[in-house]
């Protein structure tokens, strides 16, 4: 791997890319994971995030939305219907 821009080589690689997710994702939804794991191979890299849904997306699940496109596409459509779009 030649290296991902603001994260330094060694074994807290998978740390800081980690924190740096988790900082993202706390920044765009106002919440970040309970928990983020990450993978690296030589030209792959996953994240897992745990517990990562804000509390309108959690309602959203609970009344039967599933999978990730669905619960962020209602929970659009539930602040157009209470904005009056």
């Amino acid at each position: 791997m030649s290296g991902i821009p603001g994260v330094s080589r060694g074994s807290s690689q998978r740390s800081q890319l980690a924190d740096a997710v988790s900082t993202c994702v706390r920044a765009y939804t106002g919440r970040g994971p309970l928990s983020t794991q990450v993978l690296l191979n030589d030209n792959t890299v996953v994240v897992v995030m745990r517990d990562s849904l804000t509390k309108g997306e959690q309602v959203l699940v609970e009344h039967g939305h599933d999978g990730a496109g669905s619960v962020r596409n209602g929970s659009r459509g539930a602040s157009n219907d209470a904005s009056g779009s």
